[in-house]
């Protein structure tokens, strides 16, 4: 009788337990079964050829310029626009990831927390774009700003807010 009373909580135990696991995409690989890494770009190489051009994208896609020849409002005109936003807060989310693979990764705190801190605002910056909220592009794009600098002055001589200091590099 006891064993099968406990096969009979065993069973639904089991089932249930299978359902608290986090959800994953189909296909995606297990933390166990993960390939080998084989980083190719430096930090400042990634700096260079992702996160500034896509950060840029992100800047100009809103604001306002005022000049003697009148005002112009900056936000994307059109789908294909909007999309280019979209796509560019997507590369700076995926940095992120890139910045945490050893040996790009400076330390498992502040550094992790800085890049963590970039796919956050990526990942804010696709919804603020798929809702084609200008509004909110200027102002995440400040607070992407703020998350550059912050990093960039903890962890590069050439980040600080000081003036006259030279870039000299992650």
């Amino acid at each position: 009788m006891r064993k099968a009373t406990l096969r009979f909580l065993t069973i639904p135990l089991l089932c249930f337990g299978g359902t608290l696991q986090s959800e994953q995409p189909k296909g995606a690989l297990q933390n166990s079964t993960l390939p080998p890494f084989k980083p190719y770009a430096t930090v400042n190489q990634l700096m260079a050829s992702l996160v500034d051009p896509a950060a840029d994208v992100i800047w100009e896609a809103s604001g306002t310029i005022v000049t003697t020849n009148g005002t112009e409002e900056r936000h994307p005109k059109n789908a294909k626009e909007w999309m280019q936003v979209r796509d560019n807060a997507i590369l700076l989310a995926e940095v992120g990831n890139l910045l945490m693979i050893s040996p790009r990764a400076r330390d498992n705190g502040e550094w992790m927390k800085a890049a963590t801190g970039l796919i956050e605002s990526g990942e804010k910056l696709v919804v603020a774009a798929k809702a084609k909220d200008a509004g909110r592009m200027f102002a995440l794009g400040g607070e992407l700003y703020e998350k550059c600098l912050d990093c960039h002055e903890q962890y590069a001589s050439w980040g600080s807010r000081q003036p006259g200091r030279k870039r000299v590099g992650l």
